[in-house]
């Protein structure tokens, strides 16, 4: 803030110093000498041109027409009006005693708007120059003020999420056949010797003939032989079963 106070301050005082020189070193000048405003010499139709370059301009300074009302007036042109000596739209002074102030440094273009008066000579061009031969004063340009950069935030880095382990499904459990028990060979029954039959048979007797008698049917097995098969076949299938179950 103090810096831009005496920049300020500086710009204040060098443009006071400018404008007591202009007032200082400010003077009318007469265009074209004694001559004044009017047509150029047949033989110089550059006559005022040729004036101008040898006098000097000032910024400041007032240029003064002296020419008849009516006869002539004065212009203000751009660069390619006065080369073309055509019309223009800049601004016209009619008094006869104009007085045109030079402002600003820079090159200036006059001719008289009459038709045919530019083609015959009366145009003029100048350089105005800065008072005291130095540039015009520029205010000073404060630097604009450049907010700092910020480094760009970063992103949170998210582990990536593992995807699900899926477990391989377990395997069936193998069955296994159950291994057929040992083949158990049949018990064999105990045969009973046969009963001697109660009524004995006699002896034939030499000599004599007995007619065979009528064949007898075999005894019913006794209970302890029934009991005994029944207990061998329960045996057997008890021994089985185990085995299947075991296995």
């Amino acid at each position: 803030m103090a810096q831009e106070r005496s920049s300020a301050r500086i710009f204040i005082v060098a443009v006071g110093l400018l404008a007591a020189v202009h007032a200082v070193a400010a003077k009318d000048i007469n265009v074209g000498g004694t001559r004044g405003w009017d047509y150029a010499p047949p033989s110089d139709a550059a006559y005022y041109d040729t004036w101008a370059s040898k006098e000097t301009f000032t910024a400041g300074d007032n240029l003064v027409f002296s020419y008849t009302p009516g006869a002539h007036d004065v212009q203000v042109v751009s660069a390619t009006e006065y080369n073309a000596c055509s019309m223009s739209t800049g601004k016209k002074y009619l008094s006869g005693g104009d007085s045109v102030s030079l402002p600003t440094p820079g090159t200036y273009y006059f001719v008289c708007s009459f038709p045919s008066h530019c083609d015959m000579g009366m145009k003029m061009k100048i350089t105005v120059k800065a008072a005291g031969g130095v540039p015009p004063v520029v205010a000073p340009v404060t630097p604009p003020v450049t907010p700092p950069v910020r480094a760009p935030t970063r992103a949170p880095l998210v582990a990536p999420v593992p995807a699900p382990v899926v477990k391989a499904p377990a395997p069936a459990p193998v069955i296994k056949a159950p291994t057929p028990g040992p083949a158990l060979a049949p018990v064999p029954s105990p045969t009973d010797a046969p009963t001697p039959s109660e009524n004995p048979s006699t002896a034939p007797t030499p000599g004599s003939s007995i007619a065979p008698g009528p064949e007898l049917p075999p005894p019913p097995p006794s209970a302890a032989v029934s009991i005994h098969q029944c207990l061998s076949f329960v045996g057997a299938v008890a021994v089985v079963a185990f085995c299947v179950l075991r296995f």
